[in-house]
């Protein structure tokens, strides 16, 4: 039995190796996969210690009568060292390499699921506590939670609303001192709550383990995933919202970033008459429904701060939150707005997703197809990256050799228009234009190897309510005008868009 459990100690005690050389090579990067690496390593040690404590257990028993054991301890590796930070701090990484750490995490937990009854079985022969059993066999079902805990997780971390676009033509490069302030805190605070959460149920769960009554741990773990954590993370957003809002309406606010307190003047005007207009979606916007439906954990810890200011203000102060409150709503689809017409539909003057198929798209523009790989996951850094992908899709235009764009992150935000003219604009910035043929008439007179960029708000078809804003590429080939959007690897939709702003890159 001895070597038995040995031989299962080294199996499975081992067994995150590959997982651990996959973040290595890239699997994940940025902050989140810091987190998720430093998790597995602690179910590494944990299991690792649980394998220890059950074959020294056992050989205590072979060796009572002054025998030797005969069989030589387990050589179960050491916890790795921390992930090191990657370059920008941004999450992405191999689509390959990610399917394969996904792989990994459900063959090692359904094995260590396996390992841990069987563990448990010895020992229980042999009238021993099943303790390290238990151990394992728990570690291996949280490792499997965590596949889709993974996914939970990153959404949190990634959440934040797409930039928002000023009437005026876009949002000042770079905030107040208070909102860059505000911006930090808030990321840094919730780091650290979603690791003390994470801390504090580890130990819960050593402890039940201990006290034979692992499902307490498991609990402790859900408690802090569902309802501690998003709650005191919404709160802590919520009175961060809450103190930008305030200076951004203050008369600091008017000094520090008149552009941007222009703009929001005259949204106001607008989401004035928008709540005229559509006072159901106005309210949905306002209460921040897709939050509170979705997450209702975070939508009560974000209200904390509104009800905090109301009882000391009586009431006065309920005004900026909920100001604070509709951007995220209104950048969801709530912001009025018109669908520009379709640019030309002669095929031989333009192609787009109205007059195109997607095997002429995929002959003419292989190149940019991978640009933008994890777009059909909808996963969030990648359906909000449309600025990285227009400026990898504008170089690999002019001739540069194709690569991947880079995901949206909340620590290291695109900034609008920045992020895209300084990168490829050459000086220019974005103009408001009439409509598409405008765009169209300038790219013919252009010739041969003319680009830009598109910028729009995305309009849904069914409601005529703009999502949120969109950039796009447009080339001139041979005197044709193609409309291409490397965001999601196939032809823009030119017609779903409204606004039009047009930059010409080269």
């Amino acid at each position: 039995m001895l070597a038995a459990i040995a031989k299962l100690a080294e199996e499975q005690g081992n067994a995150l190796e590959r997982a651990f050389h996959l973040f290595g090579d890239g699997a994940l990067l940025g902050p989140g996969a810091s987190r998720i690496h430093q998790g597995l390593t602690e179910q590494h040690r944990i299991v690792r210690q649980a394998f220890l404590r059950a074959f020294d257990a056992v050989e205590q028993i072979a060796t009572a009568q002054g025998k030797p054991a005969g069989v030589n301890p387990p050589h179960v590796r050491p916890s790795p060292a921390a992930l090191p930070p990657s370059p920008g701090g941004y999450v992405g990484g191999s689509p390959a390499l990610m399917q394969a750490l996904d792989d990994e995490f459900g063959r090692v937990g359904r094995n260590w699921q396996d390992a841990g009854r069987e563990l448990s079985g010895v020992l229980s022969r042999l009238g021993l506590a099943t303790t390290a059993g238990q151990t394992v066999a728990m570690a291996g079902g949280r490792l499997l939670e965590q596949r889709d805990d993974l996914r939970r997780r990153r959404a949190q971390l990634l959440e934040t609303p797409a930039p928002s676009l000023g009437v005026l033509g876009a949002r000042s490069r770079t905030g107040s001192p208070v909102e860059d302030l505000a911006e930090q805190a808030t990321s840094l605070i919730d780091k650290g709550i979603a690791w003390y959460g994470d801390f504090w149920a580890a130990n819960i769960g050593r402890l039940s383990v201990k006290l034979g009554r692992p499902e307490i741990g498991k609990a402790a773990q859900q408690y802090v995933d569902k309802i501690a954590e998003p709650f005191v993370q919404g709160a802590n957003e919520g009175g961060w919202a809450l103190l930008k809002g305030a200076w951004n309406w203050s008369q600091l606010g008017l000094i520090t970033d008149p552009v941007g307190y222009l703009n929001r003047l005259r949204g106001a005007g607008e989401t004035a008459d928008f709540a005229r207009r559509q006072p159901v979606e106005f309210a949905k916007a306002l209460v921040d429904l897709e939050t509170l439906q979705n997450d209702p954990g975070r939508w009560f810890g974000r209200l904390l701060p509104d009800i905090m200011l109301s009882v000391a203000t009586a009431g006065a102060g309920t005004g900026i939150t909920s100001a604070n409150r509709l951007p995220k709503g209104l950048n969801n689809g709530s912001h009025p707005g018109i669908s520009a017409k379709s640019p030309f539909q002669d095929p031989a003057i333009t192609r787009h997703a109205g007059n195109a198929k997607q095997t002429e798209f995929d002959a003419n523009f292989a190149n940019i197809k991978d640009v933008n790989p994890q777009f059909s996951t909808r996963a969030w850094e990648y359906s909000n990256n449309c600025q990285s992908c227009v400026v990898v899709v504008d170089r690999v235009l002019g001739g540069s050799p194709p690569i991947s764009a880079v995901p949206h992150h909340p620590a290291h935000p695109f900034k609008w228009p920045g992020s895209v003219t300084d990168s490829v604009g050459g000086g220019r910035a974005f103009r408001q234009v009439k409509d598409y043929d405008e765009i169209v008439s300038e790219m013919l007179k252009s010739g041969d190897g003319a680009r830009g960029i598109v910028h729009g708000i995305r309009v849904d078809p069914r409601t005529g309510l703009p999502r949120a804003g969109h950039v796009f590429n447009v080339v001139n080939r041979g005197g044709k005008i193609y409309f291409v959007d490397g965001q999601s690897g196939t032809w823009a939709t030119p017609e779903t868009y409204s606004r039009i702003e047009f930059l010409r890159t080269n």
